[in-house]
């Protein structure tokens, strides 16, 4: 008897029609999440795994044990995915592009469009095309971007890729115009929380205007705040001839996300002597592992 032959297809299990495709949302990685996984592996095998990437939660690939949650071997149970909440918000390394272009889109203080919402000709041209199609309209009308807000009149921001886009994704705005009441003494440095705050105001109604379903697509999902954690058939371990355990590549890249994220929690604790270089040093560290 095949696999799929060992299912009934019931009212909770039937055929699948369609697909559609889009972006986790913080509130749909807590629901498919079975586990908060927040400590490192431990360095001792008599110590417990619950909360760690070997929580026997999340399932395993090992042909002799269960899934502690439905009861099935690892040929029937793919295992099941965990959370990891992040002390700071980090970009997606992914979809780093995609938001420079929207925070050239929006406004830097109220989050919407750099264009008259009110304008017929504008909104027709918008209208005129559907879905995706839109991006590539709303990126054109808003290149040469304002010297203020249209919508609440402050002086706009040029979003560009800093020195160490690759690792810490700082962006880097400027006044771009030459009236000096909207010059800065310098370059402001866009931190990741800054970055989230305003993808995070942009309304429903200006995602689909940019072609974005909000249902299944926003602008701040583009960011962690909570990240996922596959299960250990993704990252399968190997036994050794000696008999030790080599972790799977992924799986020690998300311990030191762990770490990493650990160690920021820590630095902020400190409220006595904060140290604004540490929060961002340890900052930096977690945005280049999550990337990686």
């Amino acid at each position: 008897m095949s696999l799929a032959e060992e299912f009934e297809y019931t009212e909770h299990t039937r055929r699948v029609r369609e697909v559609q495709f889009g972006i986790l949302s913080p509130q749909r990685i807590l629901e498919i999440s079975v586990a908060e996984i927040f400590k490192p592996i431990p360095s001792s095998q008599n110590e417990p795994y619950d909360g760690t990437l070997m929580d026997p939660r999340l399932g395993s690939n090992e042909k002799t044990e269960l899934n502690k949650i439905s009861d099935l071997d690892y040929k029937h149970d793919p295992g099941n995915f965990g959370h990891l909440h992040l002390t700071k918000p980090v970009i997606q390394a992914k979809f780093f592009d995609t938001i420079l272009k929207i925070l050239n889109m929006v406004c830097d203080r109220c989050s919407k469009l750099l264009f008259d919402h009110s304008d017929p000709d504008i909104m027709q041209l918008i209208t005129a095309k559907k879905g995706r199609y839109r991006f590539p309209v709303i990126k054109k009308l808003t290149q040469k971007r304002p010297l203020d807000c249209p919508n609440c009149g402050k002086a706009q921001y040029k979003f560009m890729k800093g020195k160490e886009t690759n690792i810490v994704y700082h962006v880097i705005g400027q006044f771009s115009s030459k009236d000096e009441r909207h010059t800065p003494d310098k370059d402001k440095t866009f931190n990741q929380e800054m970055i989230y705050n305003i993808l995070k105001h942009v309304t429903d109604e200006d995602c689909m205007l940019m072609g974005l379903d909000p249902k299944y697509a926003r602008p701040d999902w583009m960011m962690w705040t909570v990240m996922p954690i596959p299960p250990p058939t993704v990252r399968p371990s190997i036994k050794l001839e000696s008999g030790q355990q080599a972790e799977d590549d992924l799986t020690i890249v998300l311990n030191n996300i762990i770490n990493a994220n650990i160690g920021l929690a820590k630095v902020l604790q400190k409220t006595e002597d904060r140290n604004e270089l540490a929060i961002q040093t340890r900052w930096s560290l977690l945005q280049f592992y999550v990337a990686a």
